[in-house]
């Protein structure tokens, strides 16, 4: 943070459904992908919220596993709930 600025890459993409999801397998692609290019730190948007039951709880909290698995446990990761 030479700059004095904070820098992350952030994996918000406007999608027309609310429903839109990404696989956590394919999340720790990009987040190796994102690290490998000098981010700093990334932020994470939920897909799924209280509507999405047990099985949006299971795969957000697999979002956080497969991601953190990718990057490694000394680099920042953001999560953003709805």
């Amino acid at each position: 943070m030479a700059s004095g600025v904070y820098a992350w890459a952030s994996t918000y993409v406007w999608r027309p459904r609310a429903s839109a999801t990404i696989e956590p397998a394919r999340a720790a692609e990009r987040a190796r992908e994102y690290k490998a290019r000098g981010y700093e730190a990334q932020k994470w948007f939920f897909r799924h919220g209280p509507w999405s039951g047990r099985e949006g709880i299971e795969l957000n909290v697999a979002l956080v596993r497969e991601t953190r698995a990718a990057v490694g446990h000394d680099y920042d990761l953001i999560f953003d709930a709805w």
